[in-house]
């Protein structure tokens, strides 16, 4: 810190007020970040947001936007994530869960002129047409923006970042790893998304797989934990979860078998 800092009289005017690095009695790495990296990231993040959202109907090309998401990813780990999970949240996902539900036009659909632009085309006007969407180019898109969120979830400095938005991100993201229309890379790409989350918010990751498990059909039990003077009373998981119906589907049962892999391998 104090080499990177080197050139800023004012910390050079600390160090010798406090005779050196040694004797500084706060930590020198945190006012770097909050002095010197925070007020970048957030002069940076509009246009972060503008790279990565189609709200204007541009064109998503895959080499700027992996570029813009590697992007993204440095700036959840130095800032520590929970600077910019509020905006991961309000900012940037309504974009990315529209991508990885409804897929991404056709270049050709979506290349318009700035100048022709009007206040209506800001206005998100729903569910793409089979017709429009690109599958090869969506799945590009979608695995880059897996990839993002599993190294951003998995990194203890950047986890918190996806702080407010894992909740409706699981449902989502577990979707995409078990639906059939999704490929094969699509869908390995979100297993490991999914299992990432687990650093972020595992208690949500195991309601929504819990979930999954019941609504398959599948008995699972818990054991109660021992407490003083006997066993604690514990609420069954029917108690816990949302009702699911008395007969599942062929998808619930797939859903079903994923979860409670998901579980195992987790260990939740």
């Amino acid at each position: 810190a104090e080499s990177a800092l080197k050139d800023e009289k004012y910390t050079l005017k600390v160090l010798q007020s406090y005779n050196g690095l040694d004797s500084i009695p706060f930590d020198l790495t945190s006012l770097h970040k909050e002095a010197r990296v925070l007020p970048h990231v957030h002069d940076m993040w509009p246009h972060v947001v503008s790279s990565l959202s189609d709200k204007n109907r541009i064109s998503i090309q895959p080499e700027p936007f992996e570029a813009t998401l590697q992007l993204l990813t440095t700036m959840a780990i130095v800032s520590g994530g929970e600077f910019i999970a509020k905006r991961m949240h309000t900012d940037l996902w309504p974009f990315l869960a529209r991508v990885l539900e409804h897929g991404v036009r056709h270049v050709d659909l979506q290349t318009r002129s700035l100048d022709s632009l009007t206040i209506a085309d800001t206005i998100d006007t729903g569910l793409l047409r089979t017709s429009e969407i690109s599958p090869e180019l969506t799945k590009s898109i979608r695995i880059l923006i897996l990839k993002a969120l599993t190294l951003i979830a998995s990194d203890n400095s950047s986890k918190d970042a996806l702080r407010d938005l894992v909740t409706p991100a699981i449902p989502i993201v577990s979707k995409l790893a078990t639906s059939h229309i999704s490929s094969p890379e699509v869908q390995e790409a979100a297993k490991k998304s999914l299992a990432s989350f687990a650093n972020v918010n595992a208690d949500e990751l195991w309601l929504h797989l819990m979930l999954l498990t019941a609504c398959s059909g599948e008995v699972y039990t818990i054991s109660p934990p021992t407490c003083a003077g006997g066993r604690c009373s514990l609420p069954t998981i029917e108690e816990l979860l949302p009702s699911c119906g008395s007969s599942p589907d062929k998808r619930a049962v797939i859903e079903g078998e994923f979860a409670r892999d998901l579980l195992k391998s987790l260990a939740l």
